[in-house]
Formats: C-alpha cells, structure tokens, sequence
C-alpha cells in the first residue's frame, strides 16, 4: 500500500477522477464506460511515467548529455 503514501499519487488521481466520472455522466451509456475506463488506462500510465522520471532525476541519470557523440 506504498501509494497511500505517495503525493504523485494523490495530486493525479483527482483530476482523473472527475475526468472519468464527467466523461460516464456526460456521454451516451454505450461509449460511457469505455471512456471511463480509458482515463483510468491513461492515469496509470502518466503516473508511473512521471514516477520514473522522478526516480532517474533522484538517482542523478538525468543532465548526462556528454555521453552523445564524442
């Protein structure tokens, strides 16, 4: 349960979370759900993206442009 823990987690999910339920009130019931379930999709992949980004800036990997070319 590290995710309750995790300020990623709950600055993202927020906003997802009022996409989706906007996206299935709004929208026909036929395409509703789907719609509903691609922004869960899509919150899941933004936030272990970010989560990876912030694990190589934390561990230093990021900035080590001289590695190209010469």
């Amino acid at each position: 349960m590290s995710h309750l823990k995790n300020k990623l987690y709950w600055m993202l999910m927020p906003p997802f979370l009022i996409a989706a339920m906007s996206l299935i009130y709004f929208l026909p019931v036929e395409s509703a759900a789907f719609c509903g379930i691609g922004v869960v999709i899509l919150f899941w992949v933004v936030y272990y993206r970010l989560r990876k980004n912030q694990t190589k800036k934390a561990n230093g990997k990021e900035g080590d442009h001289d590695s190209y070319g010469s």
